[in-house]
């Protein structure tokens, strides 16, 4: 099937649904991008008082 967006841009393919609702496919996930290594989002001085919290932005 061809698709087309507004002004031409061609429109892509998106993945299956079970990618966005599988809670196994998730799990897999978390555990190969974001346990693959540490990182330090902030240390414990930083958020000292309930409720406080640490805006970062991850590139």
């Amino acid at each position: 099937m061809d698709l087309q967006a507004a002004g031409g841009a061609r429109l892509e393919a998106t993945l299956p649904r079970a990618f966005y609702f599988s809670d196994d496919i998730f799990a897999r996930e978390r555990e190969r991008i974001f346990h693959a290594e540490w990182f330090c989002a902030g240390r414990e001085e930083q958020v000292r008082h309930a409720g406080e919290y640490l805006v970062l932005d991850v590139a």
